[in-house]
């Protein structure tokens, strides 16, 4: 390589490290600006909260300062030329409230230009509380002196804002002399949900930031009850073997039930919910119960429901159950029997069934044939009713030539069925003989007979007193003779005589 290539390399070394070094220098030598709030320091870009105090600015260069510019929102708090290398100053009550744009521009006699800006929120102001429930206020807007609801269940619902931390939050409700409340905050909000009492009661909240600024709201709230309770009553049956119920009793008001009773007839009031004085957050207004109520005897009972509110408004319900309680004879299993002696073959197509069911409780029974080969042939109800004791079958089933299978099913009073099978072969199986009866006109011919033989007889007899004195005419006047008179006489006494004989 020759001396110019040589020279000329050289030279373009020389210019890149003066490209590269020249600005490193330059920053090197640029001036340094420190800025604190109340002592603290604030990087530049950063953005903090404060409660008011004093602005420091620190600067410091490696050349004379020519030029130190202080703002704040683009006012100019500070517009000087040092002609030094450092530069100090503290600014008191310069913040205004709320956000603060501060900016520190550095120039030195080298020409380097070097600039900080921060923003500081000068907290003077008490936190802003909002509403969303039971009414809706916007933050930082007073709270209504009275709000009028006609219901119990409320939630309290919000939002608390502040450019500085909340150390203390509270959201009370009171109401006949009692409070509850939450001072939970989560991401600024809160709720609380509770039951307000009849009449008069009061919202509070309060907040308190960091820096001692405190706010409070109030609003009081009338409850009025104007519509009655509801009640409704489940798993009721119609009809019950236990003699114990239990159904599920609901009673609902807008404001607070006061007081939840049953009765059964012969028995004492039962009250499922007794009236309180500590309503505030008892949570009255839907209450269910599962009461057991309990029968002692069998029969129909009408059950009465009441349900009372604070307001003195009631709902009453009235439900009907049947307490039938299982018998011993219920729990007895069926004894089905067929009576083979009067039951057997009326032909090869039918047969004479006669069999009883006894024992026990009965509600249905069935009768049914099945021939080995052709299937069933009879296919029968019996009975299909209330419970009896004791029910007979006199049937003739369908049958076929050959062997048939005869099938008695029974179902007692709890349901449970019984089945009795017996075979019919055609071929070996013994024919129907009629039961032998009484003649009844026989009978009573015979019956007649004995009561003409007993019955005396009256027939031919002339009945004539004999104590009665009856007065003789002179014959001159009844123109007959004496001697027919005697004979006459003679007659009827003899008469009367044996009259008189045959009764005695």
């Amino acid at each position: 390589m020759d001396e110019w290539t040589r020279g000329f390399a050289l030279l373009l070394v020389l210019l890149s490290v003066a490209v590269v070094l020249g600005p490193l220098a330059s920053a090197a030598s640029a001036p340094t600006i420190a800025v604190s709030v109340n002592g603290d320091s604030v990087l530049d870009g950063d953005r903090i909260v404060v409660p008011g105090g004093n602005l420091s600015v620190d600067v410091t260069g490696n050349e004379t300062i020519t030029s130190v510019v202080i703002r704040v929102d683009d006012q100019d708090l500070i517009d000087t030329a040092p002609n030094a290398t450092t530069y100090s100053t503290t600014l008191d009550d310069v913040l205004t409230a709320r956000w603060n744009t501060v900016q520190v521009i550095v120039k030195d006699e080298a020409g380097d230009l070097t600039t900080h800006q921060i923003s500081v929120y000068k907290d003077t102001l008490r936190p802003d509380i909002g509403l969303k429930s039971p009414f809706e206020v916007d933050p930082g807007y007073q709270f209504p002196t009275v709000k009028t609801y006609s219901k119990a269940d409320m939630e309290v619902s919000g939002t608390v804002e502040d450019r500085s931390n909340i150390t203390a939050f509270s959201a009370t409700v009171i109401g006949g002399g009692r409070s509850v409340e939450t001072t939970t905050l989560s991401d600024d909000r809160f709720s609380m949900n509770t039951t307000l009492v009849p009449g008069n009661n009061s919202v509070v909240l309060s907040a308190t930031d960091e820096y001692g600024h405190r706010t409070y709201r109030s609003t009081r709230i009338e409850v009025t009850d104007e519509d009655e309770p509801t009640l409704s009553i489940t798993d009721w049956p119609e009809i019950t073997e236990s003699e114990t119920v239990t159904p599920t009793v609901r009673a609902i008001d807008a404001v607070a039930v006061r007081s939840v009773m049953y009765r059964i007839p012969g028995q004492p009031e039962n009250r499922l919910v007794e009236p309180t004085s500590k309503l505030l957050d008892a949570g009255r207004t839907n209450i269910t119960r599962t009461p057991v109520l309990e029968f002692h005897r069998p029969g129909t009972y009408n059950v009465t429901f009441n349900v009372t509110d604070y307001a003195g408004q009631w709902t009453e319900e009235t439900k009907t159950i049947q307490y039938d309680p299982v018998t011993a004879a219920e729990q007895v299993t069926p004894d089905i029997r067929v009576n083979e002696a009067r039951s057997g073959l009326l032909n090869d197509s039918r047969y004479r069934l006669n069999a009883t069911v006894a024992n026990g409780s009965v509600t249905t029974v069935f009768v049914e044939s099945e021939h080995r080969w052709d299937g069933i042939h009879f296919h029968e109800t019996m009975y299909d009713g209330t419970n009896v004791s004791e029910y007979s079958i006199e049937e003739n089933v369908g049958i076929e030539s050959g062997q048939n299978e005869l099938t008695i099913e029974v179902t007692d009073a709890m349901g449970n069925l019984h089945v009795h099978h017996f075979a019919v072969n055609t071929t070996n199986a013994s024919t129907y003989v009629p039961p032998t009866t009484e003649n009844p006109a026989t009978t009573e011919q015979d019956e007649s007979s004995q009561d003409t033989a007993t019955e005396p007889t009256t027939a031919g007899v002339t009945r004539i007193s004999v104590t009665e004195q009856t007065p003789l005419s002179p014959n001159t006047e009844t123109k007959a003779s004496l001697s027919s008179l005697l004979s006459i006489l003679a007659i009827a006494s003899g008469g009367v005589l044996a009259l008189t004989r045959r009764k005695t």
